[in-house]
Order: C-alpha cells, then structure tokens, then sequence
C-alpha cells in the first residue's frame, strides 16, 4: 500500500460518486474518518441516481449529501465544484474500502 505524505495544513476534499451503493456507503465513510490526518477533511457524496437512494441512508451529519444526474464524470464534475478542500481526492471503488489493521 502507498503512503501520502500531506501536511495537516491542506484541507482535502474526497467525492465519492456513486449509484446504488446503500449497503456499504456508511462503511466506506467510516474508513475515511478514520484515516489518520489532523488536518480538515470534507467528505462529499454525490448519488446518480434520481430516487437518492445512497443519501438516505448516510448516517454521518458532517457529510455532504448532492443528487445529480447518473455519470460518472457528471457526478465527479458536481462534486468537484461543490468542494471547498485544496486538495481532491476521487474515491471510485468504494466496495474495496475497508478498515485498515
């Protein structure tokens, strides 16, 4: 696994795009708060699917919850101009997200 060395004084913003992803979402947010960074991080997740299905279950507050239209690019675009972090960071397969040991 690779290592990013970033300094706590960047705020980072991570988009995760996704469609129909009810049953691991809140997991896959977990494993982001737990990374270990001091610095800011906003979580921002941006569901292409009409109904909103994947928002409605986020249980975390602090999440950023954006309904878009399906595309992936689409909803990478949205969340990338809804961020407010200095650096971004996409997160694609979130079904690989996972706790780290």
């Amino acid at each position: 696994m690779k290592t990013l060395n970033v300094h706590s004084n960047y705020s980072i913003s991570i988009i995760i795009p996704v469609l129909h992803e009810e049953s691991i979402i809140n997991q896959a947010i977990g494993s982001i708060f737990d990374l270990p960074y001091d610095g800011e991080v906003e979580v921002i997740v941006v569901d292409g699917s009409p109904q909103g299905e994947t928002l409605s279950v986020i249980q975390r507050n602090e999440v950023l919850k954006i309904l878009s239209k399906k595309g992936r690019a689409r909803q990478m675009n949205q969340g990338a101009v809804t961020a407010c972090g200095d650096i971004l960071l996409f997160c694609m397969r979130i079904r690989n997200c996972r706790k780290m040991p």
